[in-house]
């Protein structure tokens, strides 16, 4: 999204262990007709650009979730960035857009409440938080979408093996106790899929970052 970086993101940082995935899920106004993602589809090719959708800001996972949405589901919303998570919770639940990706910890209180309902998550697998909700690949023709957030430790780039292997294994025994995952299930999260190697994280992230350049680059996306 940027011309330049004064670092390289692949080069400059040594991945050690990806330790969580917090998807997104698609959250919509309890007024707003559509009940299931097959709705929303058909709604935005009905009248492309009438939808509003909010955001956490242009760049964000949030707001790259719902162009991949809109490239796989040939549909055109309209984007709208918020300052953070909070806000476009709040505009969504008050109606001043229809729908929002959000994280899934954020949003959870809003859908048990009732002010705001869930259509989709963007994971690969559904949410353990929000296990009646499908996913957005179960509807047909969206097989594949996935748009969620990894969290992970890094080290500086030229870190000795033996120092990032010994960091790897702490990291993994803290992620493997039951207290852990007991944590990231409350707080919305899932666990980031094994196994925990560098190896594995680094992969993960030059998938990422082809996947993420692709879709940047094809809807023109500049970081403001």
């Amino acid at each position: 999204m940027r011309a330049s970086l004064p670092y390289d993101t692949v080069k400059d940082f040594i991945p050690v262990a990806e330790v969580a995935v917090v998807p997104l899920v698609l959250v919509a106004n309890p007024e707003f007709p559509a009940r299931n993602i097959k709705d929303l589809i058909q709604l935005a090719q009905n009248k492309p650009n009438s939808i509003d959708c909010a955001s956490f800001g242009v760049g964000s996972m949030s707001h790259l979730a719902a162009v991949l949405f809109d490239m796989m589901a040939h549909t055109k919303m309209t984007y709208v960035p918020y300052k953070g998570g909070s806000a476009g919770l709040t505009a969504t639940a008050s109606g001043q857009v229809p729908v929002y990706f959000s994280s899934v910890p954020g949003a959870l209180p809003f859908i048990n409440s009732g002010k705001l309902k869930a259509l989709g998550v963007t994971s690969a697998t559904r949410s353990k938080s929000l296990p009646d909700i499908p996913t957005i690949a179960e509807t047909p023709g969206l097989e594949g979408y996935e748009a969620s957030m990894v969290f992970g430790v890094w080290l500086p780039g030229g870190t000795p093996d033996p120092i990032v292997n010994a960091l790897n294994k702490a990291i993994v025994a803290v992620i493997e106790t039951a207290e852990f995952r007991e944590y990231l299930e409350a707080s919305g999260n899932n666990l980031a899929p094994f196994p925990q190697t560098p190896e594995k994280m680094a992969s993960t992230i030059n998938s990422g970052i082809n996947k993420l350049a692709k879709l940047v680059h094809a809807a023109s996306i500049k970081k403001e």
